[in-house]
């Protein structure tokens, strides 16, 4: 990314079927006092769901602070292509009779001496084998992740299956 000095524009170099391309980006300012940039431009190849590109309908759409790109499936909104997908493989596993009772979104309290401390919301919780499984897509491990899962294994007794 290179930027103008003065100007307050910036421009990021995107490689095209001929060579290189210049987009230019624009600042979204959020309330966190972060910046998120996004492109604005048009291309001759517009996908729905670009990582950091513009929608179908012309709308530039922002870079998330993971890269995540949110995305939906049957109706069902998704905070990343990834769960996305993995939620169409369990629906499969679940069609075949592998796992059974798929659940999405499942909150789990997590309280010390009845003191509540905070929340886990699982992506999926399934049965395998008579198993309850929790499963979890991760792109990135937070350190707030880190720390509910080692909650939800000292409090549920509870393995977080990383996928």
């Amino acid at each position: 990314m290179k930027s103008n000095a003065g100007s307050g524009s910036a421009l990021m170099l995107m490689p095209s079927g001929s060579g290189f391309s210049i987009w230019p980006l624009m600042r979204r300012f959020s309330t966190t006092g972060r910046t998120n940039y996004f492109r604005s431009g048009v291309s001759g190849k517009r996908r729905s769901s670009g990582a950091g590109g513009t929608a179908t309908s012309g709308t530039p759409t922002a870079v998330g602070k993971y890269f995540n790109q949110p995305s939906s499936y049957q109706g069902i909104r998704f905070h990343s292509r990834k769960e996305a997908r993995r939620y169409q493989q369990l629906l499969i596993l679940l069609r075949i009779g592998q796992i059974q009772d798929l659940k999405l979104q499942v909150n789990y309290p997590l309280a010390v001496n009845g003191v509540k401390v905070t929340t886990y919301r699982a992506d999926f919780v399934y049965q395998d084998s008579g198993r309850t499984v929790v499963e979890d897509v991760k792109g990135f491990r937070t350190r707030e992740y880190r720390i509910k899962q080692k909650l939800m294994l000292a409090l549920h007794g509870i393995q977080i299956l990383e996928t």
